[in-house]
């Protein structure tokens, strides 16, 4: 019996014996699990410290395990592809190829890429994804294999690949006529007759344009196949002619006067007769869709400019002068008024339906306030230089200085509040000949035409500069397509600390990330050929600079590129310098007063660009391939001023 208990008892124990070493044993190979785990994350951290986490894709481009350079540099690489690849574009059997950057112009500025992206930006988002402040949140998420797909920061210049794609298929496009009043007047009597309208062909521009920006998101664009629409009678015949009696009754009651008092209580009136307001008149439809009478506002243009010029007022901004290391006001901020022409025209159509109509009928217009008002110019706190932006535009053609100084008044005595961001586009345009912008020219397919915006670009780089030197938060910056002289940085003469812009895109943004109010003075010195841009407010107590730009490759340009064209005369040649290509590098560096820094580097890459030649047609061969010139692709890009001095024979409008 002892025996017997004594052997359950040693069986216990030995099983209690071995379930303690189990429970040890899983312990420890638990806790050597967790902190292989532990050490394992921590090293998969590491690795991924300054690389993109595994399965990141830019559109359909992979980024995983690529730093933030790298990335750009592949991103831009493909999407440098893309532009040399064209855009291929095809509508019953024809196909034509668009040049997706618009190469042959007289200013550098007014070379630029019809599909921009912007690389740096994507590159940053994509080393972003799956990162967060504390490393272990989302511990999962950081591990999964899951796709993560960034979408590429594309945009596409609207306007301008409309008008390459409706040049190169003129003839898919006959214009319509809407249908319309013919009316004359004879013996004081009205007669009103319809002009049946013609339907119209026009390329569905909106649909292609739609393919074109949803197709660049993987930086690769397939052909586009472009359809042609109908463009048909907004109103027919019969729901026209229906309308004859209501022009007719509105026509008797010419002429009709319409007045506008200004607050120094000068009035105006305009008189509109009977044989002006019968070229108004139109069929048209309401919003409920039902035919009505209308007012054509492209035949009121002419009457409205006159209205106008009569009350339009510019608002006029509080002006400032800096004095003695403070803003000094010396004028005060006004009110400006504008026509309103949407509602006058309203205005006008119900004077027509009106029983007595020998009460002149008041024009609408709208009051606009000046940005700056005298009030906010007295407690600004501007006190002292925060930096300043310079550079030259030696060499530039007179338009180009016009532009440059045109631009530079437009931004000169802008004041920025604390935290707003500001975009130079916006401020500087509309870019038109009316706002005071000059044209150059530019070579478009087989044809040279003019275009507005050179210069603009000085301005941009000017600004980056200023904004680096003031410690400022860069927001939006993109270098320009092409190495240009004018925009080599004052420390070395390097390329690479430039800045473009254009409409819409790219655009430069910097934000007011100081506590107060920044004053920007712009100077141009017409002398010495400089720009100097200057940031003025209250210091923090930071310190903002970049390193000099460094070339890291130049490449060559390439042979000389001819094409034919009708548009000069035989044997005569109109040409475009070329660019060598390059790849730059500096650093921006900001010291802030708590001792903390930021630093950004930004790589620049700059596309080669062949002499391009437009060469009127004749009946002689066109220069051959022998006599192409190739690029030193040691040097630098020469100006394409210097190139136009000698071959430009057609003048700039």
């Amino acid at each position: 019996m002892n025996f017997f208990k004594h052997s359950i008892f040693d069986h216990f124990t030995t099983s209690l014996s071995k379930h303690k070493k189990s429970i040890i044993y899983s312990s420890i190979s638990l806790i050597v699990l967790v902190l292989l785990a532990v050490g394992g994350f921590f090293g998969y951290e590491f690795a991924f410290s300054e690389r993109i986490y595994p399965n990141v894709y830019v559109g359909n481009i992979p980024v995983g395990g690529l730093t933030e350079a790298e990335a750009k540099a592949e991103l831009e690489k493909q999407y440098n592809k893309m532009l040399d690849e064209n855009l291929k574009v095809v509508l019953d059997g024809k196909v034509e190829q668009i040049d997706l950057q618009n190469s042959g112009a007289t200013d550098p500025d007014l070379i630029y890429n019809l599909v921009e992206f912007d690389a740096d930006r994507s590159a940053s988002e994509a080393f972003s994804a799956r990162r967060f402040p504390n490393p272990f949140d989302n511990i999962l998420l950081k591990l999964s294999l899951e796709r993560v797909i960034i979408d590429p920061q594309v945009t596409i210049l609207e306007k301008q690949l409309t008008e390459s794609i409706k040049t190169a298929f003129k003839e898919a496009e006959q214009p319509g006529q809407p249908t319309a009043f013919a009316i004359t007047t004879k013996n004081k009597e009205i007669d009103v007759q319809v002009l049946e309208g013609v339907a119209g062909s026009m390329i569905d521009i909106q649909k292609a344009l739609d393919f074109i920006y949803t197709d660049a998101q993987d930086l690769k664009l397939e052909p586009l196949q472009l359809n042609v629409e109908t463009a048909n009678r907004v109103i027919t015949t019969n729901e026209a002619s229906a309308l004859i009696s209501e022009v007719k009754t509105a026509l008797s009651k010419a002429p009709f006067t319409f007045t506008y008092k200004n607050e120094a209580q000068r009035e105006f009136t305009w008189t509109v007769d009977q044989n002006e307001i019968q070229k108004w008149f139109i069929p048209g439809r309401n919003e409920s869709n039902q035919p009505v009478v209308a007012l054509n506002p492209n035949a009121m243009k002419e009457w409205l400019d006159t209205v106008r010029t009569d009350i339009d007022v510019a608002p006029q901004n509080a002006r400032f002068q800096v004095a003695d290391g403070r803003v000094k006001e010396f004028k005060g901020s006004l009110n400006g008024v504008q026509l309103n022409d949407s509602q006058t025209i309203l205005i006008v159509l119900e004077a027509t339906k009106k029983i007595d109509n020998t009460v002149p009928t008041p024009v609408v217009v709208d009051t606009v306030e000046p940005e700056i008002t005298t009030g906010s110019v007295n407690d600004l706190g501007i006190k002292e230089i925060l930096g300043v932006g310079t550079s030259d535009f030696s060499g530039s053609p007179s338009n180009r200085i016009k532009n440059i100084t045109h631009g530079a008044d437009k931004l000169n005595g802008l004041l920025i509040p604390p935290g707003e961001s500001l975009s130079l586009v916006e401020h500087l345009k509309p870019f038109t000949i009316e706002d005071g912008y000059f044209p150059e020219l530019v070579i478009k397919g087989d044809e040279i035409k003019p275009e507005v915006g050179g210069g603009l670009c000085q301005i941009g780089t000017t600004t980056f500069r200023a904004v680096m030197n003031s410690g400022l938060q860069v927001d939006q910056r993109r270098n320009h397509s092409l190495v240009v002289s004018y925009y080599d940085d004052p420390s070395n003469g390097n390329p690479g600390t430039d800045a473009t812009i254009y409409d819409p895109a790219p655009d430069f943004k910097f934000s007011n990330d100081t506590e107060n109010y920044i004053l920007l003075t712009t100077e141009v010195d017409l002398p010495n050929r400089q720009l100097i841009f200057t940031f003025w407010g209250t210091s923090d107590g930071r310190k903002g600079y970049y390193t000099p730009p460094q070339v890291v490759s130049w490449s060559g340009f390439g042979a000389t590129q001819y094409k034919e064209t009708d548009s000069l005369a035989p044997g005569v040649e109109k040409c475009q310098a070329p660019h060598a290509g390059a790849t730059t590098t500096f650093d921006y560096i900001v010291e802030f007063a708590d001792g903390t820094k930021f630093e950004k580097t930004y790589d620049s890459v700059y596309r080669s660009l062949p002499r391009i030649c437009l060469v009127g047609k004749s009946t002689t061969p066109s220069p051959s391939a022998e006599i192409n010139t190739t690029g030193d692709a040691s040097a630098p890009a020469v100006s394409a001023i210097d190139e136009l001095k000698v071959n430009d024979v057609v003048p700039t409008p």
